[in-house]
C-alpha cells in the first residue's frame, strides 16, 4: 500500500485568501516547473511514495472543460522516477464557479473526480491513489465555520462538512467505476482537546471525538441520510503537528509540557475506533530548527505505536519542501528540501538524518512495493 514507511508530501493549497488573492502552493514551491527533479530528489533519499494534489482551478477553469496542462507534467514525472502518489483531488481551493452549497456541487465533484482517475489510468497505466477531499474537518471549520477561506461561511461549519462529505463519498464512487483497482485515503487532522479542570472534561471530550465525524459518515458508521457505505476508505491517515493539541480557551498545549498526549496515546484511539484498518500519518512536520526533534519524536512514538500492534504504515513529512507562507510569503523552512533555486533544492542536514534513521527502524519487507498492484 506504502513504497516504504517514509513518504513526502508537496504543498498544493489553492484556497481564497480573505483578501482576494488566491493561493497557489504548487507554483509557489516551484514544484510545477521541477516536478521530475523533485520526485527524482525524493527516490534519492529513499522515498518511495508521496502526496501531492490537482489544481481543480486549473484543470477546470470553466465547468466542464477540462485541460489537463497542469497536472500531466506531475503525473509523468512520478512514473519516470517510480513514486507511488496520492493525489489530493480537493486539498484546500475550489474553482471560482464552484459552489459547495448548491445541491450539484457532490456531482460535479464527482465527474472531475472520474475525469482525473481516467486521466490517471491513462498516462500511469496503473491503479490509482487518491484522496477525494483533504481534511474535512478543517476545511469546514476554515471556509464554513470562521470565514477563513472562501466562500467565507460563517456559523455554517457543519452544513459544510455535510456537503463535503456528500462530495467525497460520490467522488470515491466515481473514481471506482472508472478504475476498480485505485485505493483511496482519508486524511484528516488528528488533535487532542483538553479542559484545566474536571468541570469542562465532557466539553473537550466532545470536541476530541468531532474529529472523526467525517471519517464516521464516509464510511457510513453515522449520518447514512449522506450517502456513505463502508469500503469507501482503504487508508485511514491523519495530520499531526506539534500545535494540534489546545486546551478549551484554544490555548495551544506547548509540545513536551505535561499536559501534552504522547501521538501514540493518540494513535491507539484512533486504531481502538477503526480496528484492523491500516493507519497513515498523513502529515507530519515541524519548522526549523524543530524538525529533527520533531521526526526524532515521531519515530519514538511510531516505535511505542507498532509495539501496541497499531497497525501503523507511515509517516508522511509534510511539506517535503520549504514553501512560503500562506498569509505573507515568508519564507517557511519545513521541508526535507529548501525552495528551488535554478531547478536545485538543498537539502536539510538534520531532517535527512531523522528521516533516514526512520527509514532504518521501520522499512521491512512487510511494506509493499512501489506500484503494488493489489488492494
Amino acid at each position: 500500500m506504502l513504497a516504504g514507511f517514509v513518504g513526502g508530501g508537496f504543498e498544493c493549497t489553492t484556497h481564497i485568501r480573505g483578501d482576494g488573492r488566491r493561493l497557489d502552493l504548487v507554483r509557489g514551491t516551484r514544484h510545477d516547473l521541477y516536478a521530475a527533479a523533485d520526485y527524482k530528489a525524493l527516490r534519492s533519499v529513499g522515498l518511495g511514495w508521496a502526496r501531492d494534489g490537482l489544481r481543480w482551478h486549473l484543470v477546470e477553469a470553466l465547468s466542464g472543460a477540462r485541460l489537463w496542462d497542469s497536472w500531466r507534467p506531475q503525473l509523468e514525472a512520478a512514473r519516470e522516477a517510480g513514486v507511488v502518489v496520492w493525489w489530493d483531488l480537493i486539498h484546500f481551493g475550489l474553482p471560482g464557479w464552484c459552489d459547495v452549497w448548491s445541491p450539484a456541487f457532490p456531482a460535479q465533484a464527482a465527474a472531475f473526480a472520474a475525469a482525473a482517475a481516467q486521466m490517471q489510468l491513462a498516462v500511469t497505466g496503473r491503479p490509482g491513489r487518491f484522496c477525494p477531499v483533504n481534511e474535512i474537518s478543517f476545511l469546514a471549520f476554515a471556509a464554513g465555520q470562521v470565514g477563513w477561506f472562501h466562500p467565507f461561511g460563517r456559523e455554517r461549519g457543519v452544513e459544510m462538512k455535510e456537503q463535503l462529505v456528500r462530495a467525497a463519498v460520490a467522488m470515491s464512487r466515481a473514481i471506482r467505476q472508472v478504475d476498480p483497482g485505485a485505493l483511496l485515503l482519508s486524511a484528516e487532522p488528528l488533535i487532542h482537546v483538553q479542559s484545566p479542570d474536571a468541570a469542562g472534561a465532557a466539553e473537550a471530550a466532545q470536541h476530541s471525538a468531532a474529529q472523526f465525524e467525517a471519517l464516521d459518515w464516509i464510511i457510513g458508521r453515522a449520518r447514512p441520510d449522506l450517502g456513505g457505505e463502508p469500503g469507501l476508505v482503504d487508508l485511514v491517515g491523519f495530520n499531526h503537528y506539534p500545535h494540534n493539541q489546545r486546551m478549551l480557551d484554544h490555548a495551544l498545549i506547548g509540545f513536551g509540557t505535561p499536559q501534552y498526549r504522547p501521538l501514540s496515546d493518540l494513535l491507539q484511539t484512533c486504531a481502538a475506533r477503526y480496528p484492523g484498518v491500516p493507519i497513515v500519518l498523513s502529515e507530519t512536520g515541524a519548522e526549523g530548527a524543530a524538525r529533527g526533534p520533531w521526526l526524532a519524536y515521531i519515530e519514538q512514538e511510531a516505535e511505542i505505536a507498532r509495539s501496541r500492534g497499531i497497525p501503523l504504515m507511515g509517516a508522511c513529512l509534510y511539506p517535503v519542501t520549504d514553501y512560503p507562507g500562506w498569509d505573507d510569503d515568508r519564507h517557511c523552512p519545513t521541508g526535507l528540501f529548501g525552495l528551488a533555486v535554478e531547478g536545485q533544492r538543498a537539502v536539510d542536514p538534520a531532517t535527512e538524518r531523522a528521516v533516514r534513521r526512520l527509514q532504518q527502524a521501520f522499512d521491512a519487507p512487510a511494506c509493499s512495493p512501489v506500484y503494488s498492484e493489489g488492494r
